[in-house]
């Protein structure tokens, strides 16, 4: 879904566009022609060569930028207002709440979704990759190359690489900057009493159940039991919107002829897991 544009959203959109380095490079050889509504050759006044492969990259650049900042089941959320924290279930006492206790957080754009809507993108433009078959992507260089250099690809694989780029620029800058998009479709919501967490499935439940941990703080006050600027978990407590949860699967069972081959020093029948996290669901690239 796409918002409607204004003469100013253009404008604005036009001006982050011409900001980046490898468009900004490539201006003193264009004009933007406000009758066409596209760029031209500085030479020839017309939308070709190097002004083609320009305003392919910025009708990328639209597309991604104006998509729905917030997608349904989705809400922006500021930075500065998020809290993180690990516990074990097994053993409470091993929590933290700062990320630079765990490695295990990050911001990462979805490369592999991104391309997937980028292609699908392309292909409502006409192009279609198996029609390009000597064009692959690479995903150590996340760009797109030829697999024999041919001069007859070479002009497409360009104006394939700058939507590319600019795809990705666009949805960068489709979140304002200090916001983050957080799940709430089906989401599972989580309390924090101070000493252990609780999942709900509601936020109102989650909400209700830190207030009930909060006027027990307020009463150890009251009794001179607690000092809440030094009381560790006074300030843990809190709620929030649950982002992974556990999960596992079964990957073999061991057979005899497993063992019998080495593979496996465990009994017959021995189910092999593994554990993953199962992050919340991300909104669809359609």
């Amino acid at each position: 879904m796409f918002a409607q544009e204004s003469v100013m959203d253009i404008k604005e959109l036009k001006a982050e566009f011409e900001k980046l380095k490898y468009i900004e490079e490539k201006l003193e050889y264009l004009n933007f022609d406000e009758h066409l509504d596209c760029y031209v050759e500085k030479s020839n006044g017309m939308p070709v060569r190097l002004a083609a492969w320009v305003n392919g990259a910025f009708y990328g650049f639209k597309q991604a930028a104006t998509a729905q900042a917030a997608p349904e089941g989705f809400v922006l959320v500021p930075k500065d207002k998020i809290s993180h924290f690990y516990q074990d279930n097994d053993e409470p006492e091993n929590f933290c709440n700062s990320s630079n206790d765990w490695d295990c957080l990050g911001e990462r754009m979805d490369i592999q979704k991104e391309k997937i809507a980028h292609e699908k993108h392309l292909l409502s433009q006409g192009v279609d990759f198996k029609y390009l078959p000597n064009i692959q992507y690479s995903e150590l260089e996340n760009v797109y190359e030829l697999i024999e250099w041919d001069e007859e690809y070479s002009e497409a694989l360009n104006e394939i690489n700058s939507s590319w780029c600019t795809w990705q620029a666009a949805k960068a800058q489709a979140v304002p900057e200090g916001f983050v998009l957080l799940p709430i479709k089906d989401a599972k919501f989580f309390s924090h009493d101070g000493d252990n967490y609780e999942v709900h499935d509601t936020l109102v439940e989650a909400k209700y159940e830190a207030e009930c941990a909060m006027e027990h703080y307020r009463e150890r006050l009251a009794d001179q039991l607690s000092d809440p600027r030094s009381d560790g978990n006074f300030q843990n407590v809190g709620y929030g919107v649950v982002l992974a949860k556990s999960g596992y699967s079964i990957d073999h069972v061991v057979t005899q002829a497993d063992i019998d081959k080495g593979d496996y020093s465990y009994e017959v029948g021995t189910e092999i897991l593994s554990l993953f996290l199962i992050e919340a669901q991300e909104p669809a690239n359609d």
